[in-house]
């Protein structure tokens, strides 16, 4: 199997590359934008830590660390699960599920590869990396094994929460199709319009919802203060903790979700007679 997923994601890479350089303007345009939106988009918080020296305790290089961190979520996750797959309501909603039913393999393998999209997700992958090394220069601290391994773990966690997050939204559209098909947009935005704030300054209830029920403080506050150690390096194992727990939620919501589509279908189209 892991043999069979490294080959599917070559075939993606390799269609993901043809399509974004069949012209060369083009991918000079996207790739430019890409990284500058991606940039510009955390710019706004760095430049008032810079004005008042830092925000909720974290001086602005180590608040740089943090929004390095964020954009690297960001370019991993578009990276592993472009092309709607992290919109899962869209292929919900508009009946493509049955695409990945009928395919030969897991539908987990399916959705872990068709949205493979390592050339058009990577410039905001190495924007991110290249932040987070900036500031890991300016800050002091030491670059170990330790750190390393912590930080690609604390990654993978992020993104393994964000996506559950998404899918367990998305779920939505295999009861509702039409009225859920952009419900994941909407979870984007979220994480997108907080992922970049410290919730220092955040009283207990709320940090509570912000690292729980609404993940927007594990996407990049909390595992860039354990990180920096400017928390408790421990809680690490509650970011671990919550993620495998919307993992096993959203596995259980999302294959009832699931059974309903196999046993219903998509009723979008039947005015049009499709999927019927």
């Amino acid at each position: 199997m892991v043999k069979k997923i490294l080959r599917l994601w070559s075939i993606y890479a390799r269609m993901d590359a043809m399509w974004l350089m069949r012209d060369f303007n083009r991918f000079l345009l996207y790739a430019t934008t890409d990284v500058l939106i991606n940039v510009a988009s955390v710019m706004g918080i760095w430049l008032i830590a810079a004005r008042f020296d830092g925000i909720g305790g974290m001086t602005v290089h180590q608040l740089l660390f943090m929004l390095g961190y964020s954009i690297t979520v960001g370019g991993v996750t578009f990276s592993l699960f472009g092309f709607n797959v992290f919109h899962i309501s869209r292929k919900i909603g508009r009946g493509q599920m049955d695409h990945v039913l009928i395919m030969p393999q897991p539908i987990w393998v399916t959705l872990l590869t068709e949205g493979f999209a390592p050339v058009s997700g990577g410039g905001v992958f190495l924007s991110g990396i290249a932040v987070m090394a900036y500031a890991l220069s300016r800050t002091g601290n030491a670059l170990s094994v330790a750190f390393l391994v912590g930080l690609v773990g604390c990654v993978v966690l992020s993104v393994a929460i964000s996506v559950s997050f998404s899918f367990l939204w998305g779920s939505l559209a295999f009861y509702s199709p039409t009225g859920a098909e952009e419900v994941c947009t909407s979870v984007s935005e979220f994480f997108a319009s907080l992922r970049s704030f410290p919730l220092d300054g955040v009283g207990g209830l709320g940090k509570v919802v912000m690292l729980s029920a609404l993940p927007a403080g594990l996407y990049a506050w909390f595992p860039s203060m354990a990180l920096m150690g400017l928390s408790d390096r421990v809680n690490i194992l509650w970011l671990t903790a919550i993620g495998l727990a919307y993992f096993l939620l959203v596995l259980i919501i999302f294959k009832r979700g699931l059974r309903y589509y196999v046993t219903n279908g998509s009723y979008r189209y039947f005015d049009r007679g499709h999927r019927r």
